[in-house]
């Protein structure tokens, strides 16, 4: 359906067949600007109060029915007498009867101010009744309108069923803890008849078998909107106990049925609409469509109170809390949306924003979830862009509050974008202040004070203190709508997504405002069984094929102009179009197909090779990412092979986002160590489009998620491979650094903190070049070799405040007022570097960190299984004290394994129990304890780890 069109009909339902009611017409309703109105004919009849007035209504109905042209009393003509007999035709003052409406309604909205008001649908959305009360009031003024534009005949709209409309909606607004799903029903039937008064007035003067056929189906929506008005009318006319009494259930369900009839009947308008060309008739008549345009503007959900927001802070204290909420600096969400819209192809996409199930999510007064999923390369991140950018839109036009969004990434360089702790604090940073560089909201500087007076012993906010602090900020949008917006769930950490969904769901039952969230990801199976009974959105190739086509167009076009793409063809138009065609039809919805493609055909040089070229196009994108690693593999030059390799590996596994001039230094470091050179340009030709270069953050990146997931599953770019490559560039710096050198620079601060954490990814005894490496590296901690420098920089780093907050915790583990090679072996699971007699004689030193623990305790503490099964296998003393038990208990993430391994290899001693001093015995208690522990929160898989202690 045409865009224009499909909001001028029912954004909430989709199409179906037409209808086949039978037309029946009649002359129009007269106003006569009195209170109440007969038809003349009936002047008399209907002012004798010695006729019945149900016999009145009755035959004022007749004379309808002989009339010729109005589709209402057509409608009244199929209804039957004794439906037709509980419809009220008073006419009353339109305006006075419509002011009063207003009144009722804004005077309920207001004494809602104060307090929330919500019900729940079967479906167990949550309704907010204030919102619902905005939309009342806009369509009863739509309402006016729609009298005002129809000049040529009677607004018998205002009419017939007006009388219906303001009983049940005085009876919704007199009782809205009782009557609040009646309220919403009746602003929905309210909107439909504005509506189609427009499709009506479009009809008019029409006389070609589609009219006639829409002109039918108006009729047979109009007679279901009647039935269900007097059906309503009788039954909340009584008296809750007489109703009770008299209808029990039963008329409860007829009026389910009767409303669901108008919902049914307005589909076949929408389909009749369709077929008789609306959209064509409508771009005639300018009048009619400024009052659509009405129709379709967003309500106005923005809160004035929050223009009014104060907090006595100064611009440096606000952005410090904001910081410890949220670091902007290492989640830069703007950008990230800067970057995503920018990629997006003018006139692409807007489908989306058109589309029923997204129009409904928007628009209507429940809170509620829309997930939009789609394969691969489809273009989820470029529509969900666009659904934060139509939420801005409604902000620079105070219909809202700015919308709260957050790109989710799968890349080890910015782990916060995978973090479901990150991405909450993100959302409540945000929430935090209304207005961008404006006063923050009380909530959060509460939740900062409390933690400064703590000196932040417990850290940034954990997900669910971020849940709470989003709960209490959205008290503040109480009167507004707020839009959450989340990019790429599918990126976030596969083991924790679902407790970032939870609390997802949670905000959208506990949200004191009406609340909207948008999530767009792949159909992975944890996601779809949360998400699967919400909402949602297939993006698929019937969706987005017109936007496929025109990406191709405009692509192809401009690698032409470029001189990319034919540069020396005679045959240009032929095969140009030729492109389109095969492109188009293969693309199966993936933009990034059609891209690759296209970037193919460039490099072929006579219209022969691009014509067989099309004729084997690669049908998905697995076999063109294979296609371009075998050429990398196979260039000519080892320094090219060497450069690409090194770029794909950084991005795979780097610790941090480097910028552009940092991340080609680190690339052009050569396997023999030595530094070499290559620019933005020449290592973006040498990836063959698997990288692209980012300006708004001054960086390199995969050019898609699914070339990190290609490259994953490769021998060369296993996390391993990837891993070891980077940990020998970073000793490789660390060794070229001089004794006077500053570890501030970017390359070298990143070698000095990150090259043990890459190491340890590498599992090196795998690696036989890099253990080399290590030996060399680690092998005597006199005062000027290569560790002990390393020792003092890190040091130096980590009196940074900012440094030392963001360094992971073993790093700091493993400093030493002396520095110690087996505090750093420990902290980082280094096994087998240092041979049995090394290890020993390092022991008697009795190593401590600054925090006083020891390498025992350190190994246990960063699970360093490989250490402790080393230790055992080679016959080395391992101290187990109750500091070390309760320190492998301290670990979460690998605890249960390394508490296994120390009790199964304490030998017999333990298990008997026989000879065991105090401490030992102590030891043995705390060992059970933990045990325990482990069996119960880690159910049957613990309890049966492989060679443990049963006897506990």
């Amino acid at each position: 359906m045409p865009p224009l069109l499909s909001p001028l009909l029912s954004p909430l339902l989709s199409i179906t067949s037409t209808s086949d009611c039978t037309s029946v017409s009649s002359t129009l309703l007269k106003r006569r600007g009195i209170t109440r109105y007969v038809h003349p004919q009936y002047q008399n009849l209907a002012e004798n109060s010695s006729v019945p007035r149900s016999f009145r209504r009755m035959d004022v109905a007749k004379s309808l029915r002989a009339s010729g042209d109005d589709l209402w009393a057509a409608a009244i003509g199929t209804l039957g007498d004794e439906l037709t007999s509980r419809i009220d035709f008073a006419q009353e003052n339109k305006q006075k009867t419509l002011d009063e409406m207003l009144a009722a309604t804004e005077q309920a909205r207001k004494s809602l101010i104060d307090r929330s008001c919500s019900f729940k649908r079967k479906n167990s959305e949550k309704v907010i009744v204030r919102d619902v009360l905005i939309k009342a009031a806009k369509w009863i003024n739509h309402f006016k309108d729609v009298g005002d534009i129809a000049v040529q005949y009677d607004p018998v709209h205002a009419a017939l069923p007006w009388a219906g409309v303001r009983f049940l909606l005085n009876v919704a607004v007199g009782d809205l803890n009782t009557y609040t799903s009646l309220l919403e029903r009746t602003v929905d039937i309210v909107e439909k008849l504005c509506r189609n008064a427009l499709v009506e007035r479009l009809l008019k003067g029409s006389r070609s078998q589609t009219a006639e056929e829409l002109s039918r189906a108006l009729v047979k929506l109009y007679a279901s909107i009647l039935a269900y008005l007097a059906k309503a009318r009788s039954y909340y006319g009584k008296k809750s106990l007489k109703r009770a009494i008299k209808y029990g259930v039963l008329s409860s369900s007829d009026l389910e049925s009767a409303f669901t009839a108008i919902s049914e009947a307005q589909k076949d308008v929408d389909s009749c609409a369709t077929i008789f060309g609306l959209q064509g008739q409508l771009e005639s008549h300018a009048e009619l469509k400024r009052i659509l345009k009405d129709f379709d503007a967003p309500l106005n959900r923005w809160d004035k109170a929050l223009h009014a927001i104060t907090d006595q802070l100064n611009g440096e204290r606000r952005r410090a809390i904001l910081r410890w909420i949220s670091d902007e600096s290492e989640l830069p969400y703007e950008q990230h949306h800067i970057q995503t819209k920018n990629e997006v192809l003018e006139g692409t996409g807007k489908w989306l924003l058109h589309d029923p199930t997204f129009l409904r999510w928007k628009n209507e007064s429940a809170s509620s979830i829309l997930w939009l999923h789609g394969i691969p390369g489809s273009g989820k991140s470029k529509l969900t862009s666009m659904v934060v950018e139509d939420a801005l839109e409604a902000f620079r036009r105070n219909h809202s509050p700015a919308p709260v969004y957050f790109y989710c990434s799968r890349n080890p360089a910015e782990l916060g974008r995978s973090d479901p702790s990150r991405i909450a604090a993100s959302i409540a940073r945000q929430l935090s202040t209304p207005q961008a560089g404006g006063p923050l909201l009380e909530a959060a500087i509460e939740v900062y004070k409390k933690r400064e007076e703590k000196g932040f012993a417990s850290g940034p906010l954990r997900l669910d203190e971020s849940k709470e602090l989003i709960l209490k900020l959205l008290e503040r949008y109480e009167g507004a709508t707020m839009t959450i917006v989340i990019d790429a769930l599918d990126e976030c950490n596969s083991a924790t997504r679902g407790d970032l969904l939870d609390t997802l769901e949670d905000l959208l039952k506990a949200s004191p405002c009406l609340l909207k969230i948008f999530v767009s990801s792949r159909k992975d199976q944890d996601i779809v069984y949360k998400l699967d009974n919400y909402p949602n959105l297939q993006l698929s190739s019937d969706c987005n094929s017109e936007d496929i086509e025109l990406f191709v167009r405009s692509e192809t076009k401009r690698l032409i102009g470029k001189r990319s793409l034919l540069r020396f063809s005679t045959r240009e138009e032929e095969i140009r179009d030729k492109i389109v065609r095969e492109l188009i039809s293969g693309a199966q919805g993936m933009f990034r197909w059609t891209s690759l493609q296209l970037q193919a055909l460039c490099q072929q040089t006579t219209d022969d090779a691009i014509l067989e070229r099309l004729g084997r196009l690669p049908k998905t994108l697995a076999e063109l990412y294979q296609e371009i690693l075998t050429k990398i593999e196979n260039f000519d030059a080892d320094a090219d092979r060497q450069f690409a390799q090194n770029a794909l590996s950084w991005l795979l596994c780097a610790r941090e986002q480097l910028r552009s001039d940092v991340f080609l230094a680190a690339v052009s470091v050569t396997q023999d160590g030595s530094p070499s050179a290559v620019s933005k340009d020449q290592l973006l030709q040498l990836c063959c489009n698997l990288v692209i270069f980012d300006p708004t953050v001054d960086a390199f990146r995969f050019s898609h998620l699914s070339v990190r997931e290609f490259l994953e599953g490769q021998a060369m770019y296993k996390p391993e491979s990837a891993n070891a490559l980077v940990a020998e560039a970073c000793l490789f710096n660390l060794f070229r650094m001089s004794p006077e050198a500053s570890p501030q620079t970017p390359l070298p601060k990143y070698s000095c903190l990150f090259w043990a954490e890459h190491a340890r990814a590498a599992a090196q005894e795998t690696q036989a070049r890099l253990s080399e490496i290590l030996r060399k590296f680690l092998s005597v901690e006199q005062d000027q070799t290569y560790f002990n420098r390393w020792h003092r920089s890190v040091e130096e780093l980590l009196k940074d405040r900012d440094v030392y907050w963001k360094a992971k915790s073993n790093l700091k583990a493993a400093m030493s007022y002396t520095p110690q090679v087996l505090l750093v072996a420990s902290a980082y699971d280094l096994s087998a570097v240092l041979s049995p007699g090394q290890w020993r004689q390092l022991t008697q030193k009795r190593p401590r960190n600054k925090e006083g623990a020891t390498h025992q305790e350190v190994a246990v503490r960063y699970g360093s299984s490989n250490i402790l099964e080393w230790h055992f296998n080679s016959g080395i003393d391992f101290e187990v004290t109750e500091e070390v038990m309760e320190a492998a208990a301290g670990n979460e993430e690998s605890g249960k394994k390394v508490m296994a391994l120390l009790l199964n290899n304490a030998g017999p001693r333990f298990r008997s129990q026989k000879g065991l001093s105090r401490q030992q015995l102590r030891i043995w208690e705390v060992a059970r304890k933990y045990w325990r522990f482990f069996s119960i929160s880690a159910g049957p898989r613990f309890r049966s780890q492989k060679g443990s202690l049963r006897q506990l």
